[in-house]
């Protein structure tokens, strides 16, 4: 007999729940696969790093702690399955103490996908309002609004694997540098969409904003940086029915050989229409602006939290 969606979402919830109430951080990794679109009404984080979901996962057991919480468990709602290795679940969380009510109970949503074998978490939607990637349940205010649901166009229904759909979006852009048919690019790009370094961002509102950014990558393969480009996507992951996070390598030569080190970079795209495009990427370089001679690639590619903190401050 097939086991039903909302079976297998009411488990991964009870092992996640006796995880939190037990601490068991790592048993708790197992049934997640980073990254994860982690949503608020209010905010929404990417989480990319074991540090980042511990940190989270702390404050929220303590949270719990605080409250005097000591039964948590959560019942699914309903559940359906987005296409053969994803699955959406509802449920509501309730929190007590000796089967006392800790706080009003709540509703969640989660979206499973399966990895080879097993079902892990990869998109949370949370019904409250806070800041940061952190659920705490003292300071959280929750105000009476729905969470959303998987519309019948979501991707992982049936669309080809996120991989390719990145790889895709890299190879447009990339030819459209080498054939410097600037409006191609700039139709692949959702404006406004933000671009960041090692230590510098900006939001590109228009196409104007993007020629810097253009005549940069152009220096690639008119021979002032480089006479080729390369772009290859590593991974890609869902994030959302329409977002899609991947990160890539470049590889610049000049002549066929290294021009630079390659430059690691991580892509946000989202779906418009039928089209995929971006709407931010993070390149790991120190340079300081688009406008510079010498390309300086880092070792550190920020995580999309990291950026967002230090714009936040």
């Amino acid at each position: 007999m097939a086991v039903t969606a909302l079976a297998i979402v009411q488990s991964i919830l009870d092992q996640q729940s006796a995880a939190v109430m037990s601490g068991a951080f790592d048993t708790y990794c197992t049934m997640l696969k980073l990254p994860i679109w982690r949503s608020f009404i209010d905010s929404s984080t990417l989480i990319e790093t074991e540090d980042q979901l511990r940190t989270d996962f702390e404050i929220f057991r303590q949270s719990l702690l605080s409250l005097g919480v000591n039964e948590y468990f959560r019942l699914a709602t309903k559940a359906e399955f987005l296409g053969e290795d994803y699955i959406e679940g509802h449920y509501v969380v309730h929190a007590l103490r000796n089967a006392t009510p800790m706080l009003a109970s709540y509703n969640c949503r989660m979206v499973l996908q399966q990895c080879k074998g097993s079902w892990r978490m990869i998109e949370l939607e949370s019904q409250h309002k806070t800041r940061g990637s952190a659920l705490n349940l003292m300071q959280a205010e929750r105000p009476n609004k729905p969470l959303g649901q998987a519309p019948q166009d979501d991707a992982r229904r049936g669309a080809p694997p996120p991989l390719q759909l990145y790889q895709s979006v890299l190879d447009k852009m990339t030819d459209a540098v080498r054939q410097d048919a600037f409006e191609t690019y700039c139709d692949n790009c959702c404006f406004p969409y933000t671009s960041h370094f090692h230590k510098f961002d900006c939001v590109l509102s228009e196409p104007e904003h993007v020629k810097p950014v253009f005549d940069m990558l152009r220096k690639s393969v008119d021979g002032r940086f480089g006479t080729e480009i390369s772009r290859v996507a590593d991974k890609a992951h869902f994030l959302q029915g329409d977002l899609i996070c991947g990160y890539h390598t470049t590889h610049i030569f000049k002549d066929k050989e290294p021009a630079s080190a390659p430059i690691k970079s991580r892509m946000l795209l989202r779906r418009s229409g039928a089209q995929w495009r971006l709407v931010a990427i993070t390149n790991a370089l120190d340079n300081s602006s688009f406008d510079f001679p010498l390309l300086s690639p880092c070792d550190v590619l920020p995580t999309h939290y990291e950026i967002q903190k230090r714009i936040d401050t």
